[in-house]
């Protein structure tokens, strides 16, 4: 009898609870009302319900419809985490360990929540623990060797980051045995997650060949994915597919938007190559101003390639008037002299 009252009492606490949170967000049809919503819930972590502690714990952690306060979600995540809810225990853990929000660091802490949550299967703990293992956080000392077994737990769960780090791994081989193939595959699970470092870095190994068949079609592919999301030098590796027709058919405008794009973003190789390709009026109309303002834009931060061309701009007399000292001044940038 007492046992099904106490079962009633906490299945009006959740309705309650499950309300509160709908008035904070205005799910499921129902009329917004922060300031009630939060009360509701407080009243329910209050009564010791632990689901409102979690709710509450993570609108104060995520700033939903609230103002952003961790110390406060601390508090509630403690609640959480201590009832046995795997977030609650990784997002406390990553407070603790990091210290944010002026909540003192609690580094072992961090260490003992981030393995309850693995426990659970969380593969945000799992993967913070072989960084932890990296890195000698969390009052561990660094293990290589552990951190690879962590993050191939994480990879195997889906995480693009720890299916990176495994690929990463395979390459180097200094904790496993080194296989440029095995790198590949984790390095494609990577890619196929939308992670844009790795999608370059998957178009470089198809495009050389690494761990892969040469494959400029699959090269051009993955570098596009990753340009599509702003990764710098895949946009500029783009253009070299265009600018030699590899993987994608020859097409100079195109190349140099992609190279001009990539140059505006501060890549060196690009700024050559925009250089270049003014001065050639190559995929753009001609341009020696323009291609001296990008050479030089490449020579100041030491491609060599951009040294020599501004040296034979200045003394050749085919671009422009010669001007025997820049010339020499870059030509002395080569032998060191300047």
């Amino acid at each position: 009898m007492m046992f099904g009252w106490r079962k009633r009492k906490r299945a009006k606490s959740l309705e309650r609870a499950k309300l509160g949170f709908c008035m904070v967000t205005g799910e499921d049809g129902v009329e917004k009302n922060l300031d009630e919503g939060i009360k509701i819930l407080i009243e329910e972590s209050d009564k010791g319900l632990i689901e409102a502690d979690i709710i509450l714990g993570n609108l104060y952690f995520e700033g939903i419809e609230v103002e952003k306060d961790l110390p406060k979600a601390a508090g509630y995540l403690e609640k959480g985490a201590d009832g046995g809810d795997a977030i609650c225990q990784l997002r406390l853990g990553c407070l603790l360990m990091t210290g944010q929000g002026g909540i003192a660091s609690n580094q072992p802490k961090a260490m003992e929540l981030f393995e309850k949550a693995a426990a659970q299967g969380d593969v945000n703990a799992i993967f913070n623990i072989g960084n932890a293992y990296l890195n000698g956080l969390c009052g561990v000392e660094k293990d290589q060797r552990k951190a690879h077994d962590w993050y191939m737990k994480a990879a195997e769960l889906g995480d693009a980051l720890a299916q990176y780090n495994i690929g990463v791994d395979y390459e180097r081989g200094e904790v496993c045995e080194k296989s440029p193939t095995i790198s590949a595959q984790w390095l494609e699970k990577s890619a196929k997650s939308g992670f844009a470092k790795v999608q370059s870095c998957l178009g470089d190994r198809y495009y050389h060949g690494i761990g892969v068949c040469l494959d400029y079609e699959k090269a051009a592919f993955w570098y596009e994915k990753a340009s599509e999301q702003g990764d710098v030098s895949a946009i500029n590796n783009m253009g070299s597919c265009y600018l030699n027709g590899k993987g994608v058919g020859q097409n100079l405008s195109r190349a140099f938007s992609y190279f001009e794009k990539a140059a505006k973003a501060g890549h060196h190789q690009a700024q050559q190559t925009i250089g270049i390709l003014y001065l050639l009026g190559k995929g753009v109309s001609q341009n020696v101003t323009l291609a001296i303002t990008w050479l030089e834009k490449a020579a100041d931060a030491g491609l060599e390639g951009a040294i020599i061309a501004l040296g034979e701009i200045y003394s050749s007399g085919e671009y422009m008037a010669p001007d025997f000292g820049k010339a020499s001044y870059w030509k002395n940038k080569i032998s060191g002299k300047a």
